[in-house]
C-alpha cells in the first residue's frame, strides 16, 4: 500500500521565511506564534499510520490507544501539542468561492491550467504581498498543510476563511477544539477509507502530529 499524506509541513517552513517581521510580529500577537517556530521537512510516515489505525472514537471521544496506555485526544492535549489559542469562542467558518481567494492574493491561472489553488501558488505571492495578505496566506497554507488537512491537496474554503473574517477576534476564539475535531473527523474518515480501500493508494488526512507528540 502506497500512503500519500496530505500534511506537509515544510509548506510552512517554506512560508514563513517570506514572510516580513511585521506579519510575524502580527502572528504573535494573534497567539499563532508557536507556528512560527516549526523546523519540520519530514516525519515518520508509518508511525503516524500505525497511530491513525490505534485511535478509537467513541460517543465520549477519540482515544489513542498505545499498549497499555489510552491517551484521550482533546482540545487541552492539542494545546500542550501546538500551542494554539484555547479561547471561549467556537469557531464559525463560512465558505467563499475559489475566485475569492485567486482574487484575494492575485493569483492568476492559464486557460489550460485548473483553477485549484494550491499551497505553492500561495506561498509564491508573499514576496510582494502586502503585511495582511501575508498573514492570511500564511494562515490558510497553515491550516490546508498542517493544522486540517484532508484527502484533497488544493486550498479549500474553509483554509482560507478560518482568519479572513476578522483577525482581532482570533485569540478569543477554540482553535484548539476546531483542530481537534477536524483530526477526529480525519480518524472516522480514515478507518472508514480502510473498510471501503480497493486501491494500491491512500490518502492520509489529519494533523498526526498530535498523535506522534502525544504517543511518547
Amino acid at each position: 500500500m502506497k500512503y500519500k499524506f496530505r500534511m506537509q509541513p515544510q509548506h510552512i517552513v517554506t512560508i514563513v521565511q517570506q514572510l516580513s517581521d511585521g506579519a510575524k510580529t502580527k502572528i504573535n500577537k494573534l497567539k499563532f506564534g508557536s507556528m512560527l517556530k516549526i523546523k519540520l521537512h519530514d516525519f515518520p510516515n508509518g508511525l503516524i499510520v500505525d497511530l491513525m489505525d490505534c485511535c478509537e472514537v467513541t460517543p465520549e471521544g477519540m482515544q489513542l490507544v498505545v499498549g497499555e496506555y489510552k491517551i484521550m485526544v482533546t482540545p487541552q492535549l492539542v494545546k500542550d501539542v501546538l500551542g494554539l489559542p484555547l479561547g471561549k469562542e467556537d469557531v464559525v467558518i463560512e465558505i467563499p468561492q475559489k475566485m475569492e481567494i485567486m482574487d484575494y492574493f492575485g493569483i492568476t491561472k492559464g486557460p489550460k491550467m485548473k483553477d485549484d489553488v494550491t499551497a505553492t501558488d500561495i506561498i509564491k505571492q508573499m514576496a510582494t504581498a502586502d503585511m495582511l495578505k501575508q498573514v492570511q496566506g500564511f494562515f490558510t497554507v497553515l491550516f490546508n498543510k498542517l493544522l486540517c488537512p484532508e484527502t484533497t491537496a488544493y486550498i479549500r474554503g474553509a483554509d482560507f476563511n478560518a482568519t479572513s473574517d476578522d483577525m482581532d477576534t482570533i485569540p478569543e476564539k477554540n482553535w484548539c477544539k476546531y483542530v481537534c475535531d477536524k483530526l477526529v473527523d480525519s480518524v472516522k474518515c480514515w478507518h472508514n477509507q480502510k473498510v471501503k480501500v480497493t486501491t494500491t493508494e491512500r490518502f492520509v488526512p489529519g494533523c498526526g502530529i498530535i498523535l506522534l507528540v502525544s504517543s511518547f
